[in-house]
């Protein structure tokens, strides 16, 4: 898919508005005990993130491939299949469900209840912003680009959790 419409710029900016609200509702979710570090370090400590090393390569890894291959499936593949069957808009709401409900899973095993609801919220509207983005610009990359800049302070917080708070 490739980038001949453009749409880096916009991209971009939804990234990083995106990630300033991501920042803020983590601060405000750890000054009001939603978001428990000891809580977050001890699950992260059975799937092994609690090792720095191995830590950052996840996070390298994530915010590098597993973002290009979530755009490639949730937007080139589901979104443009829902597309043919249920028009554009449809597709937008259906790719950021879907694109969501795989999320929940993992922010269940990290996370209580109200932090799961609360990012999948979150999740949702990524992916609402980049279904949106690949309709309009008929490419992942510009998703990419800003997914890849919501997913850095994500694993930020998460490392300032771990590493830097306990």
């Amino acid at each position: 898919s490739p980038p001949r419409l453009g749409g880096f710029g916009i991209s971009a900016l939804l990234g990083f508005a995106i990630a300033l609200v991501i920042l803020l509702v983590s601060w405000t979710a750890q000054h009001t005990g939603l978001l428990e570090p000891k809580v977050f370090a001890e699950k992260a400590a059975r799937t092994g993130l609690n090792n720095p090393g191995f830590y950052l390569a996840g996070a390298l890894y994530w915010i590098t491939l597993n973002s290009l291959m979530e755009e490639y499936v949730w937007r080139w593949s589901a979104f443009t299949r829902f597309e043919v069957l249920l028009g554009r808009r449809a597709a937008v709401v259906a790719a950021s469900a879907g694109f969501t409900a795989h999320h929940v899973i993992a922010l269940a095993a990290q996370f209580n209840v109200a932090v799961t609801l609360v990012g999948s919220t979150g999740v949702f509207i990524g992916g609402l912003v980049w279904s949106w983005l690949y309709g309009r610009y008929r490419s992942i990359w510009p998703c990419y680009v800003s997914h890849a800049i919501v997913d850095a302070p994500i694993f930020w917080i998460g490392y300032d959790l771990l590493f830097r708070q306990g």
